[in-house]
């Protein structure tokens, strides 16, 4: 994948599916590659013009009924969940030349980034660090969901002084 290439989306009920092109890679993990990418023209009006797609990467010794069952259940379970604490998912493909998620787009960074940008935070942005991360834990808890990778990367500034937990696979 490259800058500007073109993935499409799930089709339903024989609608027009969503078609992306790939912005900037905003990030890698042993799963797959995150990008940020534009919704291009024709998309359902559902599916905001800037989204972040997860590319999955397949793992040395798993296959993709393992990577469907691990990666893209997990999201979806916890996306059912209807919390503003974890990124909402619009659009995902699987079985195609190229499988992935579409979801929310943070543009505000992470955690990772603030602790470099700052160095330290405040107490009131700590208590609502925890505060944030423990809602989308119970969130997932309660969908028998482990997250298994909490770490300021994978902590999103949500833009109004919150944070959202994603990469729950």
């Amino acid at each position: 994948l490259e800058v500007g290439s073109i993935l499409t989306g799930r089709t339903e009920h024989g609608a027009k599916p969503a078609t992306y092109q790939l912005i900037q890679p905003l990030g890698q993990g042993g799963f797959g590659q995150v990008w940020k990418a534009q919704t291009l023209p024709g998309s359902p009006a559902d599916i905001p013009a800037e989204v972040a797609i997860k590319v999955f990467a397949m793992p040395n010794g798993l296959t993709q009924n393992e990577l469907k069952n691990r990666e893209l259940s997990a999201m979806l379970a916890v996306h059912e969940l209807n919390t503003d604490r974890v990124p909402r998912i619009f659009d995902w493909a699987i079985g195609g030349e190229w499988e992935f998620v579409v979801m929310e787009f943070c543009g505000h960074g992470s955690l990772h980034e603030l602790r470099y940008r700052n160095n330290m935070i405040d107490e009131p942005t700590a208590w609502r660090l925890l505060t944030d991360l423990l809602t989308a834990i119970q969130h997932a808890h309660s969908a028998d969901i482990l997250h298994l990778d909490v770490k300021p990367a994978n902590v999103l500034l949500d833009g109004k002084g919150g944070f959202m937990l994603t990469d729950f696979g």
